[in-house]
């Protein structure tokens, strides 16, 4: 089991969060939005997302978000979805940052990533902002609908970095306990002597 890098300057709540043993999945700013937007708001993927709050998923992972959520969230122009999204994702933990003191993960990735995908979308530099905070904080997993990210990933060598980028349903799927996935058997209830009336 990877352990969280607490010697990388977490402070008091991170790491108490952190050091519980539990794998650590680091939520993009388009999962936020699916988790706590109001629910007029239309999303795309909110369906696949809200699996994550699953009553039996919950003790299996520790959630966190990169402090860049709140940059972006800071962002929003209408003050009411604002507060609403600081209000309903205050309860995760924020990941410190080693910027700008120490932005060497940031330029390896950007270096990798497809310069045509970069001009195209310009929010891939704060994605990458994202996974590095979770590459310093040793997070397992980071999470995300974000289909340009997912693309761009696959040039990081994430491997070596020994952090899964992944969507929701994948993030489950990793996460299920073998005994969820057990094959149904039929004999079982065929072998139970049942008595049918009316």
């Amino acid at each position: 089991v990877k352990r969280i890098n607490i010697a990388g300057g977490l402070d008091l709540l991170e790491t108490a969060s952190l050091e519980s043993g539990l794998p650590v999945a680091v939520l993009d700013t388009n999962i936020i939005g699916d988790l706590f937007s109001l629910p007029e708001v239309r999303r795309d993927h909110r369906e696949e997302t809200a699996a994550l709050q699953s009553d039996w998923l919950q003790p299996l992972v520790t959630f966190a978000v990169s402090g860049e959520v709140d940059n972006e969230i800071s962002r929003i122009t209408d003050e009411n979805t604002r507060r609403h999204l600081r209000n309903a994702s205050s309860h995760l933990t924020r990941l410190s940052t080693r910027r700008p003191t120490d932005r060497s993960i940031e330029d390896q990735m950007l270096l990798a990533t497809d310069r045509t995908l970069l001009s195209k979308d310009a929010s891939l530099r704060t994605d990458v902002l994202h996974v590095a905070d979770a590459i310093h904080a040793g997070a397992d997993y980071f999470v995300t609908n974000d289909g340009n990210l997912l693309e761009s990933a696959r040039r990081w060598a994430m491997s070596d970095r020994r952090i899964q980028i992944l969507r929701p349903h994948q993030l489950i799927a990793a996460l299920t306990p073998e005994s969820f996935m057990s094959d149904f058997h039929s004999h079982l209830i065929d072998g139970i002597d049942l008595e049918w009336r009316r």
